[in-house]
């Protein structure tokens, strides 16, 4: 949907709905950047970055690829060019739109790296801390446990352009807003490079996908439908020209009469220049709640009374649902009311957040309903389906990436059990001491190329428990020994042409506390990987900071793996690299990658690890996994290039 504008931008949703722009033939990427014409602005630019020389105007072009990619809402895409920008030229309004990127794709220490670096050069000291404690706090929220376990998947009925929106109708069925193409010859709408958005309608499994024929296809962008609760009346969003007057979004009513669908209406309560839409009703149908921008280029929330007459002059709802920034997506269960919000504090672009109506006909102040309904990237307009004391339904539009653009998701929750795991008891103890007998089952495989598991001809197993240590060989690679011990166990597994590997654990932890069983088996599958000298072994999750090339926080889990590895073959030597995509100049990536591939052999060697074992090779864009022409290369194949890796030597 056009984001409801063309003044600030949110999902392709919001977007399809709201805005309009010129669709003649444009020759720069500033030209069609400028007309809003984002999709072919980045194929201009992109080809403009290629020939500059400048390195002034290559920054320029670079940056305004970054916002390109951010009004198509793909800012994975946007970071690395926001970041190619400020390579070529130092810019606080680029570091800030570099800041928001991080945010909205969940990298928040690097975000609030970047809100730090304009709290330190600009005057608006309380914008920029409100960002670094919002970002500090989602982190928080990232590590604490859900009440509910969710399964998210796509709704069957979404597809790889943008779909979302999605209100229940009668009969099971459900109705949505898609830009997919309908006719061979549609136009295209030149901000998506995809077809105007209208109305779906399908069964709740997403079968028998058809137009939803209560609102005619028409050459404009529709947005959401809502309906009364006998489904009698529709709202919907629709941006268009009226009377010759400049093209807004304006929410339509229509009804039906018994036969057929009237021809929809527009309702007015502001304005002709304002935009508004996301209409629902609430309150028994009395209410009628939307989203409109009559003062400024922020939407926040609005309602209108229903009268004898007709529908009561717009009033904004309480300060303290509508914030500085946008509110809209207004959907309703009973007497909760869920709304979308970048303003509030949340994981990064629009978050869900419910507020409900209390007994006074107040609302309570908004709560964000945080992950997994939330993410960085821009969640709207959920749609409880079906709800129970201990679990829930509910459909979600987000542009997180599951097949393309928006998409409709669909959650089904439970309660989670109640944690159990609490300070063991003497009764606990008791239970366990009553064990006659505890055995440690141990089989040892190789594992081939394709990742399966095939037997090893003979293998060894070196097993610690209570400080005595003992060396087991089978040909099989099958062991089981009594243990009389509930202690921490170090099992290292060997075997010729394989790294060795340590398995860890504490016999108790992995006994149940209600067991009866005199007897007990610990069994454990320990798999070694072939040794192959030279191989390039990609180590995952290991991200840097902007130009930067020391280890963050979320990098050393994975280098532990690597530490771990060297700690169980001892005599291994090993090669660290890092790689750069092929964006940027060469001596630069090729200057980063030494230094970030040197950051990783250094942070190995402040483990314990001998620095002789150890080499750090940077390889800029020069070895890349996807062989592609650069600027054609998808930003997942630029990804896949941008690696960490080891390799063992000789």
């Amino acid at each position: 949907m056009q984001r409801y504008f063309q003044f600030s931008l949110f999902s392709s949703a919001l977007f399809l709905i709201f805005s309009c722009s010129s669709v003649k033939e444009l020759k720069t990427g500033k030209s069609a950047f400028e007309k809003k014409q984002y999709s072919k602005a980045i194929d201009l630019l992109a080809n403009e970055y290629k020939s500059e020389s400048n390195d002034s105007k290559k920054a320029e072009i670079a940056f305004l690829l970054g916002e390109s990619y951010k009004y198509t809402y793909d800012f994975d895409a946007s970071v690395p060019w926001y970041e190619t920008s400020l390579r070529h030229r130092d810019d606080l309004n680029t570091i800030l739109s570099l800041a928001e990127a991080y945010k909205r794709t969940e990298q928040y220490k690097a975000a609030i790296n970047a809100y730090t670096a304009l709290f330190n050069e600009t005057s608006q000291k309380e914008q920029f801390q409100k960002e670094i404690d919002i970002c500090k706090e989602v982190m928080k929220w990232k590590a604490e446990d859900e009440i509910y376990n969710y399964s998210v998947m796509a709704f069957d009925g979404s597809s790889a352009y943008n779909d979302y929106g999605l209100s229940v109708y009668k009969n099971d069925q459900v109705v949505f807003i898609s830009d997919r193409p309908v006719d061979s010859k549609e136009e295209v709408y030149e901000w998506t490079g995809n077809s105007l958005s209208t109305a779906f309608i399908a069964n709740e499994n997403g079968a028998f996908l058809e137009l939803f024929d209560a609102i005619p296809i028409s050459q404009h962008n529709d947005g959401p439908i809502s309906f009364n609760k006998d489904f009698t009346e529709l709202y919907f969003t629709r941006c268009s020209a009226v009377n010759l007057r400049d093209e807004h979004c304006r929410i339509y009513y229509s009804y039906w009469d018994g036969i057929a669908w009237t021809d929809p209406e527009a309702l007015s309560f502001f304005e002709e220049r304002v935009n508004y839409g996301n209409p629902v009703l609430f309150d028994q149908d009395s209410i009628l709640i939307f989203s409109a921008n009559p003062s400024s280029d922020d939407h926040d929330l609005y309602y209108s009374v229903r009268e004898s007459y007709g529908w009561s002059q717009a009033s904004a709802m309480p300060d303290y649902l509508n914030s500085s920034g946008n509110e809209m997506f207004p959907t309703v269960e009973e007497d909760t009311l869920y709304f979308s919000s970048d303003g509030h504090p949340g994981l990064g672009g629009l978050d869900v957040f419910k507020t409900y109506l209390r007994s006074d006909r107040s609302f309570n102040v908004p709560e964000n309903l945080r992950r997994p309904i939330n993410s960085g990237y821009d969640d709207f307009h959920l749609s409880v389906t079906e709800r129970s004391n201990t679990s829930f339904e509910a459909f979600l539009s987000s542009n997180r990436g599951m097949m393309g653009g928006d998409d409709i998701l669909k959650f089904e929750a439970s309660l989670k059990e109640p944690d159990k795991s609490e300070e063991e008891t003497e009764e606990t103890v008791a239970d366990l001491n009553s064990l006659q007998e505890i055995y440690l089952a141990v089989q040892i495989y190789g594992v081939d190329d394709t990742g399966s598991k095939v037997k090893l001809k003979s293998s060894e197993l070196e097993l610690s428990l209570n400080g005595e240590s003992e060396i087991l060989k089978d040909e099989t690679g099958y062991f089981i020994v009594p243990v009389d011990s509930l202690d921490k166990v170090i099992a290292v597994a060997a075997a010729k042409n394989h790294l060795s590997k340590s398995d860890r654990f504490v016999i108790s932890d992995l006994i149940p506390n209600n067991t009866t069983d005199e007897i007990y088996t610990i069994n454990r599958v320990i798999e070694l990987e072939p040794i192959i000298i030279g191989k390039e072994i990609v180590i995952d999750n290991i991200y840097y900071d902007f130009d930067r090339w020391n280890i963050r926080e979320d990098a050393k889990p994975a280098l532990n793996q690597v530490v771990q590895i060297l700690l169980d073959n001892p005599e291994l030597k090993m090669q660290l690299s890092a790689h750069t995509d092929c964006r940027g100049e060469l001596d630069f990536n090729l200057d980063l990658s030494q230094k970030r591939a040197q950051s990783a052999v250094d942070y190995i060697i402040s483990t314990g690890i001998n620095s002789e074992r150890l080499t750090a090779v940077g390889y800029g864009e020069s070895s890349p996994t996807v062989n592609c022409v650069c600027d054609d290369c998808s930003e997942e194949e630029h990804q896949t290039n941008r690696r960490t890796t080891f390799k063992i030597l000789e």
